[in-house]
């Protein structure tokens, strides 16, 4: 602030009032990000918390916390697969705002409209690892916005690419162009407004690199009403792996904004052999500031492998 008296005020929230004299006065702005990262959850799986996802899967009773392989403390959550099973278990968290009456809870406060998130977790494949052509989960972002689960947008983490050995970004859209919802109903794919999908350069699903803890990062950041300035972007070890940037996901839709993620371990078509796949050290976190002005690590993204087309709708799992 500059004239006969100086008046300084920190402004961190939309819609702040600061009180000036009666006069002329010049205003001179700066804009300072505070770089404030928000925690909205953190499991290492050494204490149970199971109950604090809303939803917990285990069909097979070979999905759940184990001593046998943590990262770094004394349990991790492990998935043993079974020859020939898809669904093998997932964990769903919420938080934020979310719909009534879908069974959602929240982690946090559950008030909170987040726009940008970025969620990390260590994986493991167990060596040996025997991999097919069968496309299998790994992470799922969601903008849920209705007791049915519909989704208006969500952040697809699987595998893909040559051989699937690498993971894909596959984002969608539940909205069209506009932001009106279209989806119904959980996974409405018919209904999906695809936004293009982008490999990895990683293969980490490729036997030769099982037996070893992956750092998996993914930034989820929602366009900004009206603009097509959404992102979404793969890390891997700490180093771009993918991304797919000028992103509308959802129109000029608000009313919710990102509000679940989910650890998934389904295998289209069943998994090929028994073996083990570890999850860690799964987190959750949020900065305004950063979202707002748009300050994210960028390496530069070496040239992607060949991508076969994303699997036809109906080789996605239903559940």
């Amino acid at each position: 602030w500059t004239g006969g008296t100086q008046y300084i005020a920190n402004v961190t929230a939309a819609s702040t009032t600061v009180t000036m004299p009666a006069g002329v006065v010049t205003v001179t702005a700066t804009w300072k990000s505070a770089g404030v990262t928000a925690t909205i959850w953190d499991d290492n799986f050494d204490v149970d918390r199971l109950a604090s996802y809303f939803e917990y899967e285990n069909p097979q009773l070979q999905f759940g916390r184990s001593t046998a392989l943590p990262f770094a403390g004394t349990q991790s959550m492990r998935c043993i697969y079974t020859a020939g099973v898809q669904e093998n278990g997932n964990l769903k968290v919420g938080f934020g705002k979310m719909p009534a009456g879908g069974g959602f809870t929240q982690v946090d406060g559950g008030t909170e409209i987040y726009r940008y998130v970025k969620v990390a977790f260590r994986h493991y494949i167990s060596s040996p690892w025997t991999h097919n052509s069968n496309n299998t989960k790994c992470c799922r972002i969601n903008v849920f916005v209705g007791a049915s689960w519909a989704q208006a947008a969500v952040a697809h983490i699987w595998s893909g690419g040559t051989n699937n050995y690498f993971l894909v970004l596959d984002p969608a859209s539940g909205t069209d162009a506009a932001g009106v919802v279209q989806t119904t109903g959980w996974n409405n794919t018919a209904n999906f407004r695809w936004l293009g999908l982008v490999a990895g350069t990683t293969p980490i699903f490729n036997p030769a690199n099982a037996g070893q803890w992956v750092l998996i990062e993914v930034e989820m950041k929602l366009n900004d009403p009206g603009l097509s300035n959404g992102e979404l972007r793969l890390f891997i070890n700490g180093a771009v792996d993918a991304e797919a940037t000028g992103l509308n996901w959802l129109g000029a839709y608000q009313t919710y904004g990102i509000n679940a993620v989910h650890l998934e371990t389904w295998w289209n078509g069943g998994a090929p052999a028994i073996q083990s796949r570890y999850f860690d050290e799964f987190s959750i976190k949020s900065s305004v500031a950063a979202a707002a002005s748009g300050t994210y690590p960028r390496p530069a993204v070496s040239a992607r492998p060949a991508v076969s087309d994303r699997p036809p709708v109906t080789s996605r799992p239903t559940v």
